[in-house]
């Protein structure tokens, strides 16, 4: 296994733990939503933990199984999906 098989699949590790204890949080603050000014701001940054992450492993999936001939394509077109959330 070489280094970047190694990393990705520690990045996959850490992501598939961060998005069930965000949505958890996301949840939480939706069932408990009794200062809405506050926690609509919350739940706002909140929904960028399974956004970015998300984005990161495929990056990570698109450039290991494309390697540098198709790296850069992908790079850019998940780039463009993460911007337009």
């Amino acid at each position: 296994m070489d280094g970047f098989t190694i990393a990705w699949l520690i990045g996959g590790i850490f992501v598939f733990m961060a998005i069930p204890i965000t949505l958890w949080e996301i949840v939480q603050h939706l069932i408990n939503y009794t200062k809405p000014k506050l926690q609509k701001h919350i739940i706002r940054v909140l929904w960028m933990v399974p956004v970015y992450a998300l984005n990161a492993v495929s990056m990570c999936y698109v450039c290991m199984s494309h390697g540098q001939r198709g790296g850069n394509f992908g790079a850019v077109f998940l780039h463009q999906v993460r911007e337009r959330l």
